[in-house]
């Protein structure tokens, strides 16, 4: 790839994110990643002083980037679209060795234009897709040269560092691949992995047991909390949604634009990753074909949460397969510059919509954020006015259950080891043990914002009832020698008894 192609599709992938850089959107999954990152550069380290469930990379990474700008708003999500313009780089790379040269360009534009829709923040998640597509990139490239055994070992440790999946995922694009092709330099991708992987977790080997109990044992209490089965109901529910009557014009046409790309990456994803391997096989075209084994692999290591988010993450791999597909057809250039342009509309629109629907401001110390929803914005601007009130910046403060963000958008520390205190993905010692902290620590103040019963009866098939009962069950023994301050219903504030007034 030439430098000045490099420079003009990454500058364009980048400032194509900046819609997002200021919507107050997944915010609590987005602070897991800054959380961690923050708390690495006060000195804390994973494992050491706080918990994870998933390998420390992204932390890592993204406190390299935080100590030369800083962890704000603006600074987190300029992280995030140096990630996704990375990631778009590596999609066209692997467009080039495997596609037309005429079609190279647009599964990148594809990734440019609704890439992020689905989750538009700073993630782990994407963290690992980067190098999940650089394992991808070179898994093409090992097929037709062993000399890129190497790089290919490493980055499948890069990806196993930032997410088990993502290293699953990796591992798996290597096994089919040699499989299939009986790829040279097997060995020396297993040595470089293994060699690579040595000196990422060097930090941690004292505490390899505690490594292996987080990213392992406790893991798979998180995977039947987070299992979530494929199903077509949210898609089709969009859809439903489009076409209804009274829906205004611009919002039909970013719903509609929506439900096409979900389409793509949701609706047609195991369609795509089926047909895209049949076909590439049964026409024997070998450069196609590792593009359907490399995405098998990838949807195999993304099987226990199914959603329309989680499945984006691989919206790479489906975007070369459907373009590959393409590439088999007749006229298959005029239908590349129609497909080129309904995404570039459909992505106009629902900017469009973002910019005019997305109007209610939401101050905090890290920015202004923006938001559809009057009461979020209603929730945080109390909680920001608390802040103001009660926690100076620095303060340690308990925010509960799933309210890490006030830590990152408010400039506060969280005292116990676990970034989160959700019911359900949380054990009754870890409960115990985060109470236990509150009283060493004389944590002064909780903040409570609850969660939903019926959206967690939606989202991981606990019922609403159930999780209603357990969440006030929880809530009274964590708040247990605290009194309510200020607030009601989803919403408090607690204080330590015999705090200071």
């Amino acid at each position: 790839m030439r430098r000045g192609t490099a420079l003009l599709l990454f500058g364009i992938n980048f400032l194509l994110t900046a819609p997002y850089w200021s919507t107050y959107f997944g915010m609590d999954d987005e602070a897991v990643t800054v959380l961690g990152a923050t708390r690495l550069l006060r000195g804390e380290w994973p494992y050491y002083h706080w918990d994870t469930r998933h390998t420390p990379g992204s932390y890592l990474l993204s406190a390299v980037f935080f100590a030369l700008l800083g962890s704000d708003r603006l600074a987190t999500r300029l992280l995030m679209a140096l990630v996704s313009a990375l990631s778009g780089l590596l999609i066209y790379a692997i467009g080039r060795r495997t596609l037309p040269s005429r079609l190279a360009y647009l599964p990148w534009l594809l990734w440019c234009c609704g890439g992020l829709t689905a989750f538009p923040i700073l993630s782990y998640h994407w963290w690992s897709t980067l190098f999940t597509l650089s394992t991808f990139y070179l898994v093409v490239r090992w097929r037709e040269e062993p000399r890129f055994a190497l790089p290919l070992g490493a980055a499948l440790a890069l990806a196993f560092w930032t997410l088990q999946s993502d290293g699953l995922a990796s591992g798996l694009m290597i096994a089919f691949v040699w499989i299939r092709y009986r790829c040279s330099g097997l060995r020396s991708v297993l040595a470089a992995a293994v060699g690579t992987s040595l000196l990422l977790w060097a930090p941690f080997l004292p505490v390899l047991g505690r490594v292996w109990q987080q990213n392992f044992l406790d893991l798979l209490q998180h995977l039947s909390y987070n299992h979530h089965a494929y199903n077509w109901e949210s898609w089709l529910g969009l859809g439903r949604l489009g076409f209804s009557a009274g829906v205004p014009l611009l919002a039909r046409g970013a719903i509609l634009s929506n439900f096409w790309l979900q389409t793509q990456t949701y609706g047609l994803y195991y369609i795509t990753v089926v047909l895209s391997l049949a076909v590439f096989e049964k026409f024997r075209q070998p450069r196609l074909a590792t593009l359907g084994w490399c995405m098998l692999a990838w949807a195999a290591a993304n099987g226990n949460r199914q959603v329309v988010s989680y499945l984006a993450f691989s919206c790479p791999g489906i975007f070369l397969c459907e373009v590959g597909l393409l590439s088999l057809l007749p006229h298959k250039n005029r239908l590349a510059l129609g497909w080129a342009a309904c995404e570039i509309v459909g992505a106009g629109l629902r900017v469009g919509f973002l910019q005019s629907s997305w109007n209610l401001p939401i101050a905090t110390r890290a920015g202004v954020y923006w938001t559809q929803s009057a009461g979020q914005a209603g929730a945080i601007d109390q909680a920001h006015q608390w802040s103001q009130r009660f926690f100076p910046p620095g303060s340690t403060v308990l925010s509960y259950p799933y309210f890490c963000s006030l830590y990152t958008t408010e400039n506060l520390r969280n005292p116990l080891r676990v970034p989160v205190l959700t019911p359900y993905l949380y054990s009754r010692k870890e409960l115990e043990d985060a109470r236990q902290m509150l009283e060493q620590k004389q944590v002064e103040y909780i903040v409570y914002l609850g969660l939903d019963p019926q959206a967690m009866q939606e989202s991981y098939g606990i019922p609403a009832e159930e999780y209603r009962q357990r969440a006030e069950e929880e809530l009274q023994f964590i708040t247990s020698g605290y009194r309510l301050l200020e607030g009601q219903g989803g919403l408090r504030l607690y204080q330590r008894v015999g705090g200071a007034r």
